[in-house]
């Protein structure tokens, strides 16, 4: 991006140290921007030039510097690296500066005023002295000869106007004093007029450290810090909660809570009533791997030959089968279902002298009690026999029972009562939940 100079002024010359009859420094002072008109700012190489013509010919005289620009402002002294020689403002009438800043063109010529050449003074020789005071000046000066063909005297602004520039016509320009005052805006503090920052609003730069195993607690206004030891040493900096979960945080205790909204629908709650709905199973999900068969029956599929009966049913839904003995028997059968009650299963009041009852108890859980009642006394001679209990003659008077607890384990019980000394009736019985089914088999 090439450089512009937006203002130069080539000011009067400077007396040399080791040469003080001539000045041998040019002073300069300029203004650089770049296209976009902003202030240029950094280090630059400017080369200076001076020729006898505006445009075209052969530098009389060049030097190269290395200069500084702050904001678009940079100053030079001519002269400072190749000496100027003074003839040149002698022996040339009009002369122009060139100057061409790193690697851009040559800029527009600016030809130098009158002050360069009062270097030429010293050629002028030593000018007499005639004698004459200032005093002894006579005559009008002519106007016209003036800047702006004004005539002008010693000036002054009234009252507490300030001077705030000159005009084209060489007057002041005065403007009242506006009294400027300063006030401090927010994050500052105003001491006459210093402006610094108010450490109560702005942080000052942290440069405060903590040692190893120690955290910061707090910043303080003057940038340092207030160290604590202890707590662990981990890299968690908050927990949330996750499907089917409440709680959770990013500081102080932190607490996760189960989102019983979300698995009351999805999860068994063990002992809780009603907690396993139809929607929770898949189809054909529960197989007979998942029955316990020691509490529920698992469907009775076994069967027994001709000439065999069922005396018991397996856990897997088997029979056990046996042979009938005997001859000139019957087999009936009969079985009960309904609420807690007692029901009378066989009635032998008139052949047999006894009934078989099923008392049930429940609901939950389910019990049958099988009782043996002894009704009359037209048989002399009784056995019972539960596979446990034997009892027979006198022992068994009327309205005496034998029972058998039947606690909804759904074993099968066989009973065998013997009736005087040639008629035997044997009961196989098998009850679940409020069912209860007996086989009689008599006539033995």
């Amino acid at each position: 991006m090439n450089k512009h100079l937006a203002a130069i002024a080539v000011l009067g010359l400077l007396a040399s140290p080791a040469r003080a009859a001539a000045p041998e420094l040019i002073p300069l002072q300029g203004v650089l921007t770049d296209d976009t008109g902003t202030p240029v700012d950094g280090s630059i190489t400017v080369v200076f030039s001076i020729y006898t013509t505006e445009i075209g010919g052969t530098a009389v005289w060049s030097e190269t510097q290395d200069l500084y620009v702050e904001n678009g402002f940079f100053t030079a002294y001519l002269g400072d690296v190749t000496a100027l020689d003074l003839t040149l403002f002698r022996d040339n009438g009009n002369l122009w500066l060139g100057v061409q800043i790193d690697a851009d063109s040559e800029m527009t010529r600016s030809y130098l005023g009158s002050n360069p050449f009062a270097g030429y003074a010293e050629y002028c020789g030593t000018v007499p002295d005639h004698g004459h005071d200032f005093s002894d000046l006579t005559g009008t000066v002519d106007p016209g000869m003036l800047p702006g063909g004004a005539l002008l005297g010693p000036q002054a602004c009234t009252g507490t106007n300030k001077v705030s520039g000159v005009d084209t016509a060489g007057t002041l320009v005065c403007n009242a004093d506006e009294g400027t005052s300063y006030s401090a805006g927010t994050g500052l503090i105003l001491g006459g007029t210093t402006f610094s920052a108010n450490t109560s609003y702005l942080q000052r730069r942290v440069t405060g450290t903590c040692t190893s195993g120690a955290a910061i607690a707090a910043i303080n206004g003057d940038g340092t810090v207030t160290c604590v030891t202890g707590g662990g040493t981990g890299d968690i900096t908050g927990v949330t909660a996750g499907t089917g979960l409440t709680g959770g945080g990013i500081s102080g205790t932190v607490t996760l809570n189960l989102d019983t909204a979300y698995t009351d629908g999805r999860y068994v709650n063990t002992g809780e009533a009603s907690s396993v709905t139809s929607s929770m199973i898949v189809n054909n999900s529960i197989t007979s791997t998942d029955v316990d068969s020691s509490s529920v029956q698992v469907r009775v599929t076994g069967t027994c030959p001709a000439g065999n009966y069922v005396y018991g049913i397996t856990s897997t839904g088997g029979v056990n089968c046996r042979a009938e003995s005997g001859g000139g028997g019957s087999v009936s059968s009969s079985w009960r279902a309904g609420s807690a009650s007692t029901v009378i299963l066989f009635d032998h009041t008139t052949d047999g002298g006894f009934t078989l009852e099923d008392e049930l108890t429940g609901p939950s859980p389910w019990q049958h009690t099988l009782r043996i009642r002894r009704t009359d006394t037209q048989f002399n001679y009784h056995h019972f026999w539960d596979g446990t209990t034997r009892l027979s003659g006198a022992t068994w008077t009327i309205g005496a029972e034998v029972s058998y607890t039947y606690d909804y384990d759904y074993r099968p019980v066989e009973l065998d009562i013997t009736i005087g000394h040639n008629e035997r009736y044997t009961y196989r019985c098998q009850g679940w939940a409020n069912v209860m089914s007996c086989l009689e088999i008599n006539g033995y």
